[in-house]
């Protein structure tokens, strides 16, 4: 905790407090930009995914993306959190829910080439 000297204690400050009122706030939908980060890092690469080609895919700053994600790195640590929460086979919802293990390799199977092969996203695995 900060102590603010010469104030009420209502003027307790906690340094989570600090950095959300730092600087503007958020002029995009953090969704939307990790899916595109997503699509973005799925079809060229870590390597080859520069912070011009972002900024210019994701439609925001440099600024913006550093203070929201950290880095490169960190906006690629979202995307791929946002691609198992959106885009990966549920395997564990499955196996949980089969009647028998076959069924289950049975279903995790097609689910996963049913998602390999969609029209609008990169073809494979982003991982």
């Amino acid at each position: 905790m900060i102590f603010m000297t010469n104030r009420h204690e209502t003027d307790l400050v906690n340094e989570d407090t600090l950095k959300k009122k730092r600087g503007r706030p958020k002029c995009f939908d953090e969704q939307q930009v990790l899916e595109k980060a997503m699509l973005l890092f799925w079809e060229h690469g870590y390597e080859a995914t520069s912070i011009s080609d972002l900024t210019h895919a994701l439609e925001i700053t440099a600024p913006s993306l550093y203070s929201a994600f950290g880095d490169k790195a960190g906006l690629f640590y979202k995307s791929i959190d946002y691609y198992l929460a959106h885009e990966a086979c549920p395997i564990e919802t499955i196996f949980l829910e089969a009647k028998t293990a076959k069924i289950a390799f049975e279903l995790y199977l097609y689910d996963n080439v049913k998602r390999l092969v969609q029209p609008n996203k990169p073809a494979g695995c982003m991982l």
